[in-house]
């Protein structure tokens, strides 16, 4: 196995134990937000100086599981997504389908819809990693 398969298979129950860390908790945190910072790739420098991948310098970490427009940046760019503030139970609720085949759904389910968005990139980036 080469190092990028086996990178990958280390992430892949990293990011589903994330998902379900994030379903978990009983509001937003700020440490869990640098935890799904670096999950999709954001690097840290000088304290609180954030870089996405492929972008600059300079940024603050965003509030991924207090935020719904935040929590969209952890979202895969070939899914389309839904998300509610009651399910069948009265929780918050998101949905992501990739537009490309496979075309499985990937939910979670949180105390508000941010980390629920979080949840469901969360898993979809992992089913990617398992494909890839």
């Amino acid at each position: 196995m080469d190092i990028v398969a086996a990178s990958a298979c280390e992430a892949l129950p990293a990011l589903y134990r994330l998902a379900e860390r994030v379903e978990a908790a009983t509001g937003p945190d700020r440490e869990l937000d640098a935890e799904i910072a670096f999950a999709i790739g954001w690097r840290k420098r000088n304290g609180e100086e954030w870089r996405p991948p492929g972008g600059d310098w300079g940024l603050v970490l965003p509030p991924f599981t207090e935020n719904v427009g935040a929590a969209l940046m952890t979202k895969r760019e070939d899914c389309s997504w839904g998300a509610g503030d009651l399910d069948e139970d009265g929780n918050p609720w998101a949905c992501l389908t990739p537009r490309v085949a496979p075309c499985e759904d990937y939910s979670g389910k949180a105390v508000n819809v941010a980390m629920s968005v979080v949840a469901a990139s969360l898993r979809a980036l992992a089913a990617r990693v398992a494909i890839a």
